[in-house]
């Protein structure tokens, strides 16, 4: 049975997972060399498909925190590392696709779906590992 007691928990843990992942984002684009938000404002694909898997990457480790963690401290902290391993992701991708920035800047969609590829990998790696 839910009671007014149990929505206000909802509403605390709701509330700190999406601070979690709005910071989180915020976070993520502050460090990508392109704005994400003007190249897809103006149809670049590649920005599109890139933000959206970081987007999914960046939720699943969230989400299995919420299912795991003992207080809003953990989600916190936990949170905090899932953001930190997907940053590293886009390090090394930018590693290995030396031309990432102007990739994404020039609308390369195949550029795009691998960093969104490897976001979401990234999370649900990162996600198993926080659930054990």
């Amino acid at each position: 049975m839910i009671t007014l007691v149990s929505f206000g928990t909802y509403l605390a843990w709701v509330g700190a997972a999406l601070a979690c992942f709005l910071v989180g984002m915020a976070l993520y684009m502050r460090i990508t060399p392109y704005d994400e938000i003007r190249l897809i404002r103006a149809g670049n694909r590649a920005a599109a498909v890139a933000l959206g898997g970081t987007m999914i990457g960046l939720a699943l480790p969230i989400a299995s925190v919420l299912m795991h963690a003992t207080s809003l401290l953990d989600l916190v902290i936990w949170s905090a590392t899932g953001v930190l391993v997907q940053v590293i992701g886009w390090w090394m991708a930018a590693r290995f696709l030396s031309d990432l920035r102007i990739a994404i800047n020039e609308d390369r969609l195949s550029h795009g779906i691998t960093l969104a590829a490897l976001s979401f990998a990234i999370g649900l790696l990162n996600a198993g590992a926080m659930s054990t």
